[in-house]
């Protein structure tokens, strides 16, 4: 695989030649760092090399349909993977980005952009834990409200729901499921139903 790889590139180079370039098909979107010398157990490893696969000489792939790569040895084998699990690529690892938060920040401007419909929205505090969870016809107008009167919510979402009591119940009803009691400010068992 690495091999085609190679003869791919050297097959670009040739082409770009081919077609005026200068045949440098490099291109480099990030510094290169010298690996570090130690990593795990083993000292140099990053300066070890590949172990070369053995191959059917040419002869002897021209009078059979065998496989070409012959595979390593056991011990061939555990000095590759000694160094492929402590290759160079693990500078190139970086943590993954966290999803984007789908909250909002409970101040005016935001309200105002809510529809004014039916729904269920869910306040919460500045740790962006749920606090309360309440069914209304009317978006806009609730979450003025709470945001004139709730000096612990900092941060809301909210759908859009035809069907806001039921869909209020389902929300209240996972929360409990989650976390074995309502949210802080759900204080009314009247709001599971």
């Amino acid at each position: 695989m690495i091999h085609a790889i190679d003869m791919g590139r050297k097959a670009a180079a040739s082409i770009d030649k081919l077609l005026g370039g200068d045949g440098n098909i490099d291109e480099y979107l990030v510094d290169k760092e010298r690996p570090n010398a130690w990593l795990g157990q083993g000292e140099n490893f990053a300066d070890k090399t590949r172990v070369t696969m053995p191959y059917l000489t040419i002869e002897e792939r021209c009078t059979n349909f065998s496989l070409i790569e012959l595979g390593y040895s056991n011990k061939e084998a555990t000095e590759e993977a000694k160094r492929c699990l402590q290759c160079d690529l693990r500078l190139q690892i970086k943590a993954s980005p966290l999803p984007p938060e789908n909250w909002l920040k409970l101040d005016a401007s935001t309200v105002a952009n809510v529809p004014e419909t039916n729904g269920v929205y869910q306040l919460l505090n500045e740790n962006n834990e749920v606090i309360y969870i309440k069914g209304t016809m009317n978006l806009r107008k609730e979450l003025q409200e709470q945001l004139t009167t709730n000096r612990e919510a900092k941060h809301f979402l909210y759908e859009e729901a035809k069907m806001f009591t039921t869909r209020e119940s389902e929300l209240l009803q996972q929360f409990l499921k989650k976390h074995g009691k309502l949210p802080r400010q759900n204080v009314d068992i009247d709001d599971l139903y």
